[in-house]
């Protein structure tokens, strides 16, 4: 402490001397005025935030400041370069800039700027320029004026494209997609006058079930780029059917009639129908009993396969009072895009009459509130099924009647194979696939796969026999109740490969292992809003697994 005041008072004693000798001497030099400035705002202290037109600009008032210029420009900043260059925007000119935050407008999106600025006010010399982080740019945000494409306006071979009613400055849509020999292909279409008035243009001729990328632009100048992919078309059959527009029943009267027609049209006793079913429609699916007017099962035909379709459009929702009954020899009963509601037939299929199925087959297909199973083989009469096919569906709160999703369970019943992939399963309130007691091995494969507070108490994910069980890209997250069990397989092989669970995730027996070691967070902390039906991953290495509809890479 004495040392520190002895130099104080030495530097005080120093201090008081050129005082006084300043007091009794005139200066050698005078005072510049140019130097006598304003203090420009600290570099450090500037902020910049985006949007695709605008920029928020966040700084430290200074004292002595009235108002304040900022420029911005496409091109180099720096001392040398006059202000208001041909890239440039000057705001501030008015003395309108006063205070922090302030918002710079009609910038060009997904451009980069430099920025700069300067303390200023009346009858005082202005500061520097002070340069944002040093000389370093800040980048808009890429524009987007397109719409969302309305699956109305996405056809087999055309899209529909809308953008901002009001945007001005519009000339031309690139078009751009990858062949399937992997070439690029490009093409540009100029808007017309009335194109741009409509805000609106559609491109034809385009290919079924492929991603167009599409990027419009005011000269160079990108304004929105939106990728779609085309609607898939009808599938093949022997025979394709559109329905009427009017159409509201698949009855058994129609379901004949249209075999007939397809049989004297193709010359074909045995053959696959493909129905199409228009968009935005609710189709009941069902016989009706001659007598009391009831809904019955609607059969199929021996011999005659058949795919329902939904149209490009809005789903179409295949409503079903009663299961569908398929008796007899068919290649495949297929259900693609389209929604299905359990009017009260409990089960999709529920077989209990003799059948040899090549395919049964789910694709595209959204289901909420089905009471028993999706599929359901039981009785006596011999029953075989070569291929089980669940893909790109999302199958929600079923189970509550007490019956698996999957069931087949006796020694009359022979599935060859399961594959579920794609899909997302939530709330599902008893086992998942219920395969003990039927003939032989079946394949199980289960990829690429989101569960969300599944299996019921007591009850399996797969209560199987002797099968061959291969889970691979799956997410598995919170199970219904402390007694879910995992998987009960004979003596067949289990294997995990690239599966996760997260930490309410828990079996209280038959347990399967998750094989990734990351460490297990709540399904709360792994999705955007589980429990409103929203399963994006957020951890960006473990969005890799699950549903793809769900991931946030694009690995």
């Amino acid at each position: 402490m004495k040392t520190i005041n002895k130099i104080f008072s030495v530097a005080l004693t120093l201090a008081l001397g050129v005082s006084v000798s300043s007091c009794t001497d005139e200066n050698d030099w005078s005072v510049d005025s140019a130097f006598d400035r304003l203090f420009g705002v600290s570099a450090d202290g500037i902020s910049v935030e985006t949007t695709a037109t605008n920029a928020t600009v966040t700084f430290k008032p200074m004292e002595g400041a009235e108002y304040y210029l900022i420029e911005i420009s496409k091109d180099s900043l720096y001392d040398e370069v006059a202000m208001g260059g041909p890239n440039a925007l000057v705001f501030g000119q008015e003395k309108d800039i006063v205070k922090s935050p302030v918002v710079l407008e009609n910038l060009e999106g997904d451009t980069k700027y430099y920025l700069r600025m300067k303390s200023m006010a009346d009858g005082k010399n202005e500061s520097r320029w002070v340069y944002y982080r040093d000389g370093q740019t800040f980048k808009t945000q890429a524009e987007q004026i397109f719409n969302e494409v309305a699956a109305a306006d996405r056809q087999e071979s055309s899209i529909r494209l809308t953008w901002t009613p009001g945007a001005e400055g519009v000339t031309n849509i690139v078009r751009m997609n990858t062949k399937s020999d992997g070439t690029k292909d490009s093409i540009s279409v100029e808007l017309s006058d009335e194109d741009k008035q409509k805000c609106e243009y559609t491109f034809t001729g385009l290919t079924p079930s492929t991603t167009y990328t599409f990027v419009i632009y005011n000269g160079e100048k990108k304004r929105g780029t939106l990728s779609v992919t085309t609607a898939a078309a009808m599938p093949d059959g022997d025979y394709k059917k559109q329905l009427p527009e009017n159409t509201t029943a698949i009855t058994q009267e129609t379901l004949d009639a249209l075999v007939a027609e397809a049989q004297a049209a193709t010359g074909l006793t045995n053959l696959g129908i493909t129905i199409g079913v228009p968009a935005g429609k609710t189709i009941d699916i069902a016989g009706v009993d001659e007598k009391t007017g009831d809904a019955t099962s609607l059969a199929v035909p021996d011999g005659i396969s058949v795919t329902f379709f939904g149209l490009a459009g809005d789903k179409p929702v295949l409503n079903m009072p009663k299961s569908l009954e398929i008796g007899g020899s068919h290649s495949y009963i297929r259900f693609e895009n389209v929604d299905i509601v359990d009017g009260g037939c409990q089960y999709i299929f529920n077989q209990s009459k003799a059948c040899s199925v090549g395919e049964i087959s789910f694709k595209g297909v959204n289901i909420t509130g089905l009471s028993r199973s999706l599929v359901r083989l039981q009785s006596d009469d011999t029953k075989t099924v070569s291929n089980i096919i669940i893909d790109d569906c999302q199958i929600t709160d079923q189970g509550k009647g007490n019956y698996a999703l999957l069931l087949f369970k006796d020694k009359s019943e022979t599935v060859e194979n399961v594959k579920v992939s794609n899909s997302t399963f939530v709330n599902l309130q008893h086992n998942f696939i219920q395969s003990n007691g039927s003939t032989g091995s079946t394949n199980i494969t289960v990829e690429a796969c989101t569960f969300y507070n599944i299996i019921g108490s007591g009850r399996y994910f797969i209560d199987g026999g002797d099968d061959n069980i291969t889970v691979q890209n799956c997410i598995f997250a919170k199970t219904a109740t402390d007694s879910s069990k995992g998987i009960r397989n004979d003596d067949g092989p289990v294997e995990m490969i690239s599966v996760y669970f997260t930490s309410d995730f828990v079996l209280s027996s038959n347990k399967f292992e998750a094989d990734l070691p990351n460490t297990p967070v709540s399904s709360e902390e792994l999705f955007e809003d589980p429990a409103n039906g929203n399963f994006t991953v957020k951890d960006e290495e473990l969005s890799v697994l699950g549903d793809p509809r769900w991931r946030t890479s694009d690995n």
